[in-house]
């Protein structure tokens, strides 16, 4: 068992790119209020912990997908974080689905 760990921490200095980096997530952000049948929606965001020096960062903003009857951005975790090791940020959001929300609705949801 020590020798696996060894090889694997011996892997990550040999290849840095492949290291684990530190992210920041923030889960479950209001992003709209409820409104009447719809409840609030909400917003992850998935970060690389960044260093005063550090500058300003892509962003990608991930709306999934579902045929706008189903699907939880929950479920696209792995992507944040993913994205974020690699440097970009991450914004994950979820937006009203239908048959609460006609198509214009869930459309200028996730605009804002």
């Amino acid at each position: 068992m020590s020798r696996i760990l060894l090889l694997a921490i011996s892997i990550s200095f040999l290849f840095p790119s492949c290291a684990f980096r530190r992210i920041s997530r923030h889960k479950d952000i209001v992003y709209q209020a409820a409104e009447q049948k719809i409840p609030p929606q909400e917003l992850s965001v998935f970060a690389p912990r960044m260093h005063k020096r550090d500058s300003l960062r892509e962003v990608l903003i991930f709306i999934h997908g579902g045929n706008w009857i189903h699907g939880k951005k929950e479920l696209y975790n792995w992507f944040g974080s993913r994205w974020a090791r690699k440097g970009v940020v991450t914004v994950i959001i979820d937006y009203p689905l239908s048959p609460v929300a006609d198509y214009r609705t869930m459309a200028a949801d996730a605009a804002k």
